[in-house]
């Protein structure tokens, strides 16, 4: 998505991310029509598994939030489009055994694979982040909105 709205994505300089992060939200997150239902500075919590990170902002990308390693881990074009770095889709059963195929096949060095695990265990994504993740991506889908049509 930054590529494609001229932007810049490269590998970050602190290696690769997994486990579960932190979203810290900016200001400008406050200012969102889908963040009224959060108090402000509302802060998220979801699983991650990356290498690369949006290195230049396009100029028609808001930043939502960032993490401790990732500058921009949540970001939005106007109403059409909320990215994230994250994956919201992800169980922490899910994210462990992604991580231990890793390892097992080589892809992400041992290390840092465990290193990954242990932090998931000691910062595991929770029912409240969850509700608040789904809460976030409802909202922004207008799925409660009464004029919304979405099965769910």
């Amino acid at each position: 998505m930054a590529i494609v709205l001229g932007g810049r994505v490269a590998k970050s300089s602190t290696g690769y991310e997994g486990g579960a992060r932190t979203v810290f939200t900016t200001p400008e997150f406050d200012k969102q029509w889908y963040a009224e239902k959060f108090e402000e500075g509302k802060n998220f919590h979801l699983h991650e598994t990356h290498f690369d990170i949006i290195t230049d902002v396009p100029p028609v990308v808001t930043v939502l939030g960032s993490s401790k390693n990732t500058p921009v881990q949540m970001c939005c074009v106007a109403d059409h489009f909320l990215g994230l770095q994250g994956h919201p889709e992800f169980t922490d059963k899910y994210m462990e055994d992604d991580l231990q195929d890793r390892i097992d096949s080589g892809d992400l060095p041992k290390e840092v694979g465990e290193a990954a695990i242990k932090d998931l265990h000691e910062n595991a994504v929770t029912d409240q982040h969850w509700k608040d993740m789904q809460k976030l991506l409802k909202t922004f889908l207008k799925v409660d909105h009464p004029s919304a049509n979405v099965w769910i």
